[in-house]
């Protein structure tokens, strides 16, 4: 998956990149002077251990940030109002490519939700 400024629909199956325009979250955009962040409601996984979905489920309820600075090896519990929640483990960022930069990841959906 490529996250860029058009976000990541992560309600469609499977997840796509958003078509509707700027404004869908999670999405890419760039920090200070060479660093990447992904934007929405996310969390940074720091355990460990891989990301699970109960694991994920509890850090956004409980850790979540409006954006969280990555580099390549870090994942991201990610999840956009009522979409599945899902990580993003980052492969690659790209500061000087896209309209903000891009971040290249493996992206990883479950059917669990964070409850409103």
């Amino acid at each position: 998956m490529v996250l860029g400024l058009e976000g990541i629909d992560l309600s469609s199956v499977p997840p796509r990149t958003g078509t509707s325009g700027f404004g869908i979250r999670p999405a890419a955009g760039r920090a200070g002077e060479s660093s990447m962040e992904v934007k929405g409601t996310v969390a940074l996984w720091t355990n460990s251990e891989a990301p699970t979905a109960q694991g994920c489920k509890d850090l956004l309820a409980t850790q979540s940030r409006s954006a969280v600075t990555v580099a390549e090896g870090d994942s991201v519990c990610l999840v956009n109002e009522k979409s599945p929640i899902g990580v993003l483990k980052v492969t690659a960022t790209r500061y000087n490519e896209g309209s903000y930069g891009l971040i290249e990841g493996e992206l990883t959906t479950w059917n669990l939700r964070v409850p409103n």
